[in-house]
């Protein structure tokens, strides 16, 4: 990796972290949840490049005493070169005061400076719900991880997601994110996680600690 892009990686990564302290310092109404995430995905290979997906994931909300939602997703991922992919995907959630339907699509950017991996995603959503406005969100993530083949892979990142409905309403999210990929055989490996997520909009801080899980199978 040039010096330059390894410099412009820590400078932006100074910049989420730093955005996430300081929205935790602001003085407004504040509330704190714990939540846990469980999930299951399929993925099958299509061809050398194209990946499809099908995922669901169960959270319980209010320090992990009710179900908050169940979401169903569909996806695919491309490589359209060894340091970039691209993919799209359809997610519904059903709660129970709502049902949404979001679609999203992204770009990876992604380099090798051995032991360590980077990879940027960029991402925009657009979420809607039956009687209400839609939100638009825009999503940064930076995740590192240990590179190569191994059983048990750590890693950790910060992503912001700036969010917006179709009047002037609008809130930021920042989220902090430790974990590792954990290979338990050739085409089944366990995703365990922690999130710590704060979201704000002009008159209220919400808290979050979030546990989780993802069991991944290829077929």
């Amino acid at each position: 990796m040039k010096p330059a892009t390894l410099i412009a990686f820590t400078i932006c990564s100074a910049i989420m972290a730093t955005t996430v302290y300081s929205l935790g310092q602001q003085q407004l109404e504040k509330s704190e949840d714990t939540q846990l995430w469980e999930g299951l995905t399929i993925s099958v290979n299509a061809s050398k490049k194209l990946e499809c997906y099908f995922s669901g994931e169960l959270r319980y909300h209010k320090n992990i005493s009710e179900l908050k939602s169940n979401i169903s997703q569909i996806g695919f991922e491309y490589r359209m070169a060894k340091w970039l992919d691209m993919g799209a995907h359809y997610r519904l959630t059903n709660r129970a005061t709502d049902i949404r339907h979001r679609i999203g699509t992204w770009v990876k950017f992604k380099w090798t400076l051995n032991p360590i991996r980077f990879n940027i995603r960029l991402q925009g959503e657009r979420e809607s719900t039956a009687g209400q406005t839609a939100d638009t969100t825009v999503r940064a993530r930076l995740r590192i991880s240990l590179a190569g083949k191994r059983t048990i892979r750590p890693f950790a990142g910060g992503e912001l997601f700036f969010i917006s409905d179709d009047t002037i309403n609008s809130r930021e999210k920042s989220r902090l994110t430790v974990g590792a990929d954990w290979k338990l055989k050739k085409k089944t490996s366990l995703k365990l996680f922690y999130h710590f997520q704060i979201i704000q909009d002009l008159f209220e801080r919400e808290s979050i600690h979030i546990f989780g899980f993802t069991l991944e199978y290829n077929l």
